[in-house]
């Protein structure tokens, strides 16, 4: 054992300094930060393309948030309350340069698959359009990596085969909180949320033991929605035609890997009420949109609905 371990230290005592340290940094908030940005709603609404500091790549997703039921009364009628559903399920793939960094000249792939899933209720403060929703989420990932050497501190990684071509699956307890204003005026109705989530990432299982593959990350979001009742309808459905704009705030890991601390979204959307004619489905449409930042920018895409039970 000590033959071993004294082998396996002059290995890592032989990379650059700082690579290692960078490494497991960098690994552990690019898996979170996948995870998240491709299963939550929370980072963005739906399927986009994205540059994570120096990995490019595109996100492929379905997030959902919808409500049971009706809201129930809890005591008296002025104050309500229903059970709230969310989640995603996403793919994210990125390749990653390491453009101006010890491992600059080295290609790292990795894809991961991402599935989230969480409730909470929602408390309505009688007429007024106030409500909260306070959630918790369970995130699970799985993350493959590939690791191209072009370099000899490269070729030092792929040699000692414990930081490159691996594969995790980690797990993100998600406690949010959701303050939401919305209410219908005639054809109009706007819509102000606020939400800030917290991410906390440890694996389940890994293939190595040299790379932690943690992280922590908080995000808030604030968003403006506006949604119109056309006087139109096709086939009998109503169609709505809006739009919002979100300012998200970032911090910790996704804060550091995606370069940034802030980002906009904006989006337009038209959607149509399907009046009940289609399961539990009872609103949908399509949305597109454009993110940026002063380290990204981007278009989005994607469909949208509301289902109720």
């Amino acid at each position: 054992m000590a033959m071993l371990f004294f082998s396996r230290l002059g290995m890592a005592q032989s990379l650059p300094p700082g690579a290692l340290d960078q490494l497991d940094r960098a690994i552990g908030q690019r898996v979170e930060a996948t995870a998240v940005v491709g299963t939550q709603s929370i980072a963005t609404r739906s399927g986009l393309g994205w540059k994570l500091n120096d990995a490019e790549g595109e996100i492929l997703k379905q997030p959902w948030k919808f409500e049971l039921f009706d809201p129930m009364p809890m005591g008296d009628d002025w104050l309500q309350w229903t059970p709230v559903l969310e989640g995603g399920v996403g793919y994210g793939g990125f390749e990653n340069h390491f453009n101006n960094s010890t491992l600059a000249g080295n290609q790292s792939d990795f894809d991961t698959i991402a599935l989230s899933i969480g409730s909470g209720p929602r408390l309505y403060f009688g007429d007024t359009g106030f409500s909260v929703l306070p959630a918790f989420d369970f995130l699970f990932a799985y993350t493959e990596n590939h690791f191209t050497a072009g370099t000899p501190a490269g070729e030092a990684l792929v040699t000692d085969g414990r930081y490159v071509n691996w594969e995790t699956w980690t797990i993100s307890f998600v406690p949010s909180f959701e303050g939401r204003y919305k209410k219908t005026f005639g054809r109009w109705t706007p819509e102000f949320t606020s939400t800030v989530a917290y991410f906390h990432t440890i694996p389940l299982s890994r293939s190595t033991d040299a790379l932690s593959f943690r992280s922590d990350s908080g995000v808030w979001a604030n968003r403006a929605d506006l949604d119109y009742l056309t006087p139109w309808s096709v086939w009998h459905f109503p169609m709505h035609l809006g739009g919002s704009f979100t300012r998200t705030d970032l911090y910790g890991g996704l804060r550091d890997s995606m370069g940034t601390d802030h980002y906009y979204d904006g989006n337009a959307r038209i959607t149509f009420d399907l009046n009940g004619q289609l399961w539990k489905l009872t609103e949908i449409g399509i949305v597109g949109g454009y993110f940026w930042s002063d380290a990204f920018d981007g278009f989005s895409f994607g469909i949208t609905g509301d289902v109720k039970f």
